[in-house]
């Protein structure tokens, strides 16, 4: 994987993912001595509700804090967790919020930032159509094969008349700036379908680059950074797990909400039914390929999708908020006894004693 400076603070990358790979078992004394990278893969509201209910299942099975993680990936709404924990925001103040329940006692303050957000009201604007840099630039990117056609053809989707810059900016203003920890959030530039991965080493906000990585193509406008404009990191991939094929971890916990449904033949096997199973088979294809990258770097890799039930209580629209009780709830429940076992292997702990949302009577 080639990476390149962007002029932003960012990292623009040349080349696609590689092949799958399966996870697989490593000693317990390597585990307990693990640096865990976290992908957070796109979805949307439903997407989000996915990720909290699956990391409140994992902590509380295995006591391991997904904000320790040694580096978090987010797209897309992965991007939006990502900060959030990475800003002092716990698994249970997400999981309190996604299912609309009331927060601990001492999380209100937190509770009530994320209020903010969710009541703050998109504006709708004129549709951003493309520039004559969107098109340079598409133009390059098939000249060069710098990214598949598909994806230059939906990048140069700008056209969205939503604007939701303040909401998402909102989420990455609790903390005054990056965190310091590793943090990297995937968008994609219109118009050339390219990559690009925004860091602390850089000068983009955090907030901006949560609101680039949000920016769904031809629903919400894209983002002006420096004398360019970005999209959703999902243009790219649902999950760019294979952004940490250079991170120091030896092992990647991978949320990809937007692939599956999971099946007892493996990562992906077997095509959800629905509407969507196209898109889906699609990218769980694309996780393979980048689980490929990470597993020839020699770092294992532990994937959780949605099983069938969850897929189906997600539905079709990824920004129906009144899904994501269910869908938190379904998730909880729905991580594979398999991947818990292998997770707590790698950490030897305990487990964790977490609210008592959604924890099965």
């Amino acid at each position: 994987m080639t990476i390149v400076d962007d002029g932003f603070g960012s990292r623009v990358e040349d080349t696609d993912a590689g092949a799958r790979s399966e996870t697989s078992a490593v000693s317990t004394a390597t585990l307990a001595r693990a640096r865990i990278g976290l992908v957070l893969g796109a979805g949307g509201t439903t997407g989000l509700a996915y990720h909290a209910g699956t990391l409140l299942a994992l902590m509380t099975d295995t006591g391991w804090d997904p904000a320790s993680a040694n580096a978090i990936v987010g797209t897309s709404a992965g991007s939006i967790v990502g900060a959030l924990l990475r800003s002092g925001v716990s698994v249970d103040d997400l999981a309190a919020w996604g299912a609309q329940v009331d927060p601990l006692p001492d999380r209100t303050d937190v509770r009530s930032f994320l209020d903010v957000a969710e009541a703050m009201r998109h504006r709708i604007q004129p549709p951003a159509l493309p520039t004559a840099g969107d098109v340079l630039r598409s133009l390059s990117s098939v000249a060069t094969h710098r990214a598949s056609f598909p994806t230059i053809a939906i990048s140069a989707m700008t056209f969205g008349m939503i604007d939701a810059r303040p909401t998402l900016r909102h989420f990455g203003s609790l903390s005054s700036g990056w965190p310091e920890d590793e943090l990297s959030i995937v968008a994609v530039g219109a118009g050339s379908g390219r990559r690009t991965v925004f860091d602390q080493t850089g000068s983009v906000e955090l907030g901006t680059a949560v609101a680039a990585s949000c920016a769904i193509p031809g629903v919400f406008r894209p983002i002006r950074i420096g004398g360019r404009r970005y999209v959703d990191g999902a243009v790219h991939s649902p999950t760019n797990a294979d952004v940490l094929v250079d991170a120091d971890i030896d092992v990647a916990v991978v949320l990809s909400p937007m692939s599956g449904p999971r099946t007892t033949t493996g990562m992906g096997a077997s095509v959800s039914r629905g509407p969507d199973r196209l898109l889906r088979h699609r990218f769980a294809t694309k996780l393979r390929r980048e689980c490929e990258r990470l597993s020839e770097r020699g770092i294992e890799v532990i994937v959780f999708e949605p099983d069938e039930r969850t897929v189906a209580v997600m539905g079709l629209n990824a920004l129906d908020r009144n899904r994501a009780p269910r869908v938190l709830t379904s998730a909880f429940l729905g991580v594979s006894p398999e991947a818990r076992v292998q997770l707590r292997s790698f950490l030897g702990a305990s487990g964790h004693q977490s609210s008592q949302l959604l924890v099965p009577t």
